[in-house]
């Protein structure tokens, strides 16, 4: 009964912790709102669009995109290149999150493009680096381990002290393809850098991977070394998500031990630091993860609980992706409670929820199709323009060197006109001299 009451009040306290969280964050973006209204010029509008876009990627993700898209619009008419960066990057950030790769690629490859036309060396790498992500995520690993070399060769020549975080990428995706050695081996190198040039930060993510490489390989006890030490310096560094995440792994480890205590006493701190810092998806997914290892118990009370916090969470922050599964889970849940009615209405309401979701995939793939299509569309006239541009230039070089021929030309002629006067002149003159002296020969 008192275990009941405690998870009551973490309950009540975690909602009214992401109320008052969800209340902040919804103040903060109507005053901004109301900022962009009043702005005496659209660059400052841009600015603003993206900064209540960037705050919404940390949220409620999906709706990150209208503030985006009207930003990357202003920009491109005002022809603000920051602005445009800021917003295709924003754009391409929240289809990733939303696992719409396609459409996260349209947007990353624009930003690239103008990123390229400025010679940004730090976006040109953010891009590259995120499309190389991407890469990894559509399965496409060959692809993104080219991407990474080039951003490695990029890095080698502007900063060479960040090389060490993509050699960690490229362990991730040797990781993908199971060749967990070679994921090793790559993850040590990124290690050794990471010691060289003193990255504290890429050095605890490389402690993170290699413990993910090794549990991978079968070696469990080393693999817990690693993240329990890449725990210790993400604490050192405050970072709330990097702790999160080793925190998670470590828990893996013990729940496939069977030890299921200290698994549940890992995901308490991982609750914790979820509630205190206000991280609503970490602290949700923390929560599912609590239902999971208590349904492993058979305690199904204490995993519906978790189940149903989870939802409410997943609701506020409108990821029905989630919410559909975690209405599945409840159901389940509902199952072996013996709750009949309650599980055929959850199940039937997982049924309506997988509906929306088919259709909400559908319409975000027409869309996506549609802004390619744009896209690819405006590709081409840029395309077309350039090359009329590239004539029209070859033309006027033309016209310059034809210019320059005939002045030439005119010098030649004028000259060579000149050097026949002159002749003419010499010889005119010595003629005249010739017949002086004869006449005074005459007279003599």
């Amino acid at each position: 009964m008192k275990n009941l009451s405690k998870i009551i009040l973490i309950i009540i306290t975690g909602l009214v912790f992401c109320s008052t969280t969800y209340s902040q964050n919804k103040e903060w973006a109507d005053s901004i709102r109301k900022q962009i209204k009043i702005a005496a010029h659209d660059s400052i509008k841009v600015r603003l669009l993206n900064e209540l876009s960037a705050e919404y990627l940390f949220t409620t993700t999906s709706e990150a995109k209208e503030p985006a898209v009207e930003a990357l619009q202003i920009a491109e008419r005002i022809n603000d290149n920051k602005g445009k960066l800021d917003a295709t990057m924003r754009l391409g950030i929240m289809y990733y999150r939303l696992s719409d790769y396609d459409s996260s690629l349209i947007y990353y490859r624009k930003g690239l493009v103008v990123a390229e036309s400025l010679k940004d060396s730090s976006y040109i790498l953010k891009y590259k680096g995120n499309i190389a992500l991407v890469y990894t995520n559509q399965g496409k690993y060959k692809e993104a381990l080219d991407m990474y070399y080039k951003i490695i060769e990029l890095q080698k020549k502007f900063n060479p002290k960040t090389v060490c975080k993509n050699y960690l990428d490229m362990a991730s995706i040797y990781y993908h393809l199971n060749d967990f050695e070679n994921a090793y081996k790559t993850a040590l190198e990124a290690k050794k850098k990471a010691e060289e040039v003193n990255d504290v930060k890429t050095l605890s993510n490389a402690y993170g991977s290699l413990g993910v490489f090794l549990h991978s390989l079968g070696k469990n006890d080393e693999a817990l070394s690693c993240h329990k030490l890449s725990y210790k310096m993400k604490k050192e560094q405050g970072d709330v998500y990097g702790q999160v995440n080793s925190l998670i792994n470590i828990g893996i480890i013990f729940e496939e031990r069977g030890d299921y205590q200290n698994s549940i006493k890992y995901n308490d701190t991982i609750l914790f630091l979820a509630r205190e810092a206000g991280l609503t998806k970490p602290l949700a997914n923390a929560l599912t993860n609590r239902g999971t290892l208590y349904t492993d118990l058979d305690q199904y009370e204490k995993a519906g609980d978790a189940f149903r916090e989870a939802l409410s969470l997943y609701k506020e922050m409108g990821s029905l992706k989630d919410i559909f599964e975690t209405t599945e889970k409840l159901g389940i849940n509902a199952i072996r409670r013996k709750s009949y009615e309650e599980a055929a209405r959850l199940l039937s309401e997982g049924l309506d929820l997988q509906d929306s979701l088919y259709k909400i995939n559908m319409a975000d793939e027409i869309a996506g199709m549609r802004i390619k299509f744009d896209t690819e569309k405006k590709e081409q006239e840029n395309l077309r323009l350039a090359k009329e541009n590239e004539l029209k230039n070859f033309m006027l070089a033309a016209e310059v060197l034809h210019r320059r021929n005939q002045m030439y030309l005119f010098i030649a002629g004028g000259a060579v006109i000149l050097l026949l006067f002159l002749l003419i002149f010499v010889r005119f003159r010595n003629k005249k001299k010739s017949e002086l002296q004869k006449q005074r020969n005459k007279k003599s």
